[in-house]
C-alpha cells in the first residue's frame, strides 16, 4: 500500500504466505478495497480461494472460498441491499461479506483445471450473468439472487 498523498510505501502483503497458490500465468486480478480490507484472489482452494488483508496494516483479515484457478477480480455488488464481494473462479461464483469473509451464498459450476477470466455481469439488484471464459465447455448462466 502506498500513501496517496506522499507516495510513501506503507505495507505489502504476500498472497502465497496467506495460503494462496500461484496461477499458471501469475496473479493478474485487481484488488478490491472496501470495508477496511483489501480483497484479492488467492487460489488456495478450500478455505483459501479468496483472502483479505487489513487496509490499515496489511495483516491477514480473513481467508475463505474454494477458488483454485482463475483470473477474475473480486467485485463489489449489492443484491437486495446486501453489500457483498463476488469471486468467480474454476469453482463457480462465491459471495462473501466484505468485512469478515462470511460466505453469503455460492453457485458451484466447476470447470476443473480451467480458469475463468471473465467478470460477472450485474444485470440488476437480483440478477447476474457468469460465463466460463475459456476451455472446451463454453457457456453462460444467468442467476437470480434472493434472500
Amino acid at each position: 500500500r502506498l500513501d496517496a498523498a506522499t507516495g510513501k510505501h506503507e505495507w505489502t502483503a504476500d498472497v502465497l504466505a496467506a495460503g494462496g497458490s500461484l496461477p499458471q500465468w501469475g496473479f493478474a486480478a485487481s484488488p478490491l478495497v472496501t470495508d477496511g480490507v483489501v480483497i484479492v484472489y488467492a487460489g488456495g482452494g478450500t478455505g483459501k480461494g479468496t483472502v483479505a488483508f487489513k487496509d490499515a496494516d496489511g495483516s491477514l483479515a480473513w481467508a475463505a472460498g474454494n477458488a483454485k484457478h482463475g483470473y477474475a477480480s473480486a467485485q463489489l455488488v449489492a443484491f437486495g441491499g446486501v453489500p457483498q464481494a463476488l469471486m468467480l473462479s474454476d469453482y463457480g461464483l462465491e459471495s462473501f461479506r466484505p468485512a469478515d469473509g462470511a460466505k453469503l451464498w455460492d453457485h458451484p459450476w466447476p470447470i476443473p483445471n480451467v480458469n475463468r477470466s471473465t467478470q460477472p455481469t450485474i444485470l440488476s439488484d437480483t440478477d447476474v450473468v457468469i460465463g466460463t471464459g475459456v476451455g472446451s465447455d463454453q457457456g453462460v448462466r444467468r442467476l437470480h439472487i434472493t434472500k
